[in-house]
């Protein structure tokens, strides 16, 4: 597992930037919804690599990130609706190869956030993770799954991209805010 993280944490923005446009190209909102955890994963493992000297700089990179976040989760969610409400129509794959792949990424960004030694997201990015992988179940074992129900699993995706987000703006930023006034 620390050899497909390590894999990630370089390869990261190709493997998004990949996870989107196959996405795109098949209409498939898993894979649409994976790019976002491997994106934040490659953030999250390059975070100390490429540390900037100075407090305020990895607080800028932190906020910019969080607010990147908030902005794929909202665009995520905005597509969940519109397939719900017919807008957009995905094709879901039968042999749900997206949610492997988003599975696959969102344990991903779990390895590499406890890597990190990222308690507080730990609390709840693991419960969130498994939540989202009992709803892959619960999508696998329905006999006749409704069209919506394969937008599930990236509708829990949005919500834990918009959780980082949201943690990495409000908590990681004022943090690394608070430690460079402490250095002056």
């Amino acid at each position: 597992m620390r050899i497909a993280t390590q894999a990630v944490t370089r390869a990261g923005p190709w493997l998004a930037a990949a996870s989107l446009g196959a996405g795109i190209a098949r209409r498939d909102c898993a894979l649409i919804a994976a790019a976002g955890p491997i994106a934040l994963a490659a953030f999250y493992g390059r975070m100390d690599a490429d540390a900037p000297v100075d407090a305020f700089r990895a607080a800028v990179r932190c906020i910019a990130a969080g607010a990147g976040s908030l902005a794929a989760a909202m665009i995520l969610a905005a597509g969940v609706v519109l397939a719900v409400q017919g807008l957009w129509l995905p094709a879901h794959d039968p042999y749900l190869a997206g949610a492997v792949v988003l599975a696959a990424a969102v344990g991903v960004l779990v390895r590499v956030m406890a890597d990190e030694q990222d308690a507080a997201a730990g609390r709840w990015l693991l419960p969130s993770a498994a939540t989202a992988g009992g709803g892959a179940l619960a999508l696998v074992a329905a006999v006749e799954p409704s069209g919506w129900a394969a937008c599930a699993l990236p509708l829990a995706t949005a919500a834990l991209m918009g959780l980082a987000g949201w943690r990495l703006l409000a908590d990681v930023s004022t943090g690394l805010l608070s430690a460079g006034r402490r250095e002056s």
